[in-house]
């Protein structure tokens, strides 16, 4: 019945994701997310959510207008000062950073920043939120994918390496992890491409192929982007849970299940996992930030048309306006993780909940 509920909300996450307008999807997930918030945490962790969010946004628009140098230059390189000036009062630069934040706040909300390419000596506006609804689908999904790739593999070798601990296998594995942590993603990438795509040409070395168009494509193009990303994430994910998995195992109601009969399997599956997850619950979460650090990178080199190679042309173009919007999408991201990651410590454990709700 659990699991039946767990695979129904994955099925329709995905489905959000891969189906719904940006708009719709950006709707879907703060809806599902502040009712989660709420039912869980209360109301007052919601509004410290929100302080948050505006604190990060108003920070990251001070430092993005801290940038040495003129938008305007490289807009529209080819203009008079006069129709450099007109497009720096479009773009705020003339007003106090204040000012600067409200107008971009007021447009970001109504979905109203602006990509500007010149034409000539002419300048126009797209919609940020048109190009973001293509680019972050693939971000997500291809977040998403590193993330259950890495947990697949982790929650297995941590729980064999802890009920092993200090054998061959035990060692072999944790030298192996060591290796991976020792490896940029991007440094694991290109190797993955060399061998897996051009030596052997099993997977596409750039591009990107949507689920509508062909479900194998798609899963081919973004497999090698996927497994740079997680073979750090498996390392540190593995090596965490291990360890609070052998503390585990040394508990008196570990001790007691044992004399009671009940099979290995199930010891290590429902009596030591659970208690020993919350670690890696929140380092999944903080590793969010520098997962969302290595889909730029990544999309970079495997040209994915996500949020990270938006961001890099954007930041490329001095596009001040869709660089704040991809930072404070990002940013949105991170910070609702970590929420997410208290609203499942109120789940796994209840008495965190009903401490929450007697303060």
């Amino acid at each position: 019945m659990v699991l039946g509920a767990v695979a129904l909300g994955v099925v329709v996450v995905l489905a959000v994701i891969v189906f719904a307008p940006t708009g719709v999807t950006v709707a879907f997930f703060t809806l599902l997310i502040s009712a989660g918030v709420v039912v869980f945490a209360g109301w007052r962790r919601l509004v410290q959510v929100v302080v948050v969010l505006i604190l990060v946004t108003f920070f990251a628009s001070v430092l993005i207008r801290l940038q040495p140098g003129d938008p305007t230059n490289a807009i529209i390189p080819f203009s008079t000062e006069e129709q450099r000036e007109e497009l720096r009062e479009e773009l705020g630069l003339n007003e106090n950073i204040f000012v600067q934040y409200w107008g971009f706040l007021n447009d970001f909300v109504r979905g109203d920043t602006r990509y500007y390419q010149s034409a000539g000596q002419q300048v126009s506006g797209q919609p940020v939120w048109d190009r973001l609804g293509t680019a972050l689908p693939v971000s997500l999904l291809l977040m998403l994918y590193a993330q259950i790739l890495a947990l697949a593999i982790a929650i297995p070798l941590g729980i064999l390496t802890a009920y092993r601990a200090g054998s061959r296998f035990d060692k072999g594995v944790n030298t192996t992890a060591f290796g991976f942590l020792a490896l940029p993603n991007f440094v694991i990438a290109y190797i993955l491409i060399y061998y897996l795509a051009v030596e052997n040409d099993f997977f596409p070395t750039q591009g990107y192929t949507t689920f509508g168009e062909s479900a194998t494509e798609h899963f081919k193009s973004l497999f090698l982007p996927a497994v740079a990303l997680s073979l750090g994430l498996i390392a540190a994910y593995m090596r965490l849970l291990r360890s609070d998995m052998i503390q585990t195992l040394q508990e008196d109601f570990i001790t007691m299940a044992r004399s009671k009969g009940l099979s290995t399997r199930r010891i290590l599956l429902l009596h030591a996992l659970r208690p020993s997850s919350f670690t890696l619950l929140t380092v999944a979460a903080i590793n969010l930030g520098a997962l969302i650090g290595g889909v730029i990178i990544i999309e970079v080199i495997f040209q994915l048309p996500g949020v990270g190679l938006l961001l890099f042309q954007a930041l490329n173009a001095d596009q001040y306006p869709a660089v704040q919007t991809l930072i404070a999408i990002i940013a949105i991201v991170y910070v609702l993780a970590n929420v997410v990651v208290d609203v499942l410590y109120a789940v796994l454990d209840p008495r965190i909940r009903h401490a929450r709700t007697a303060r």
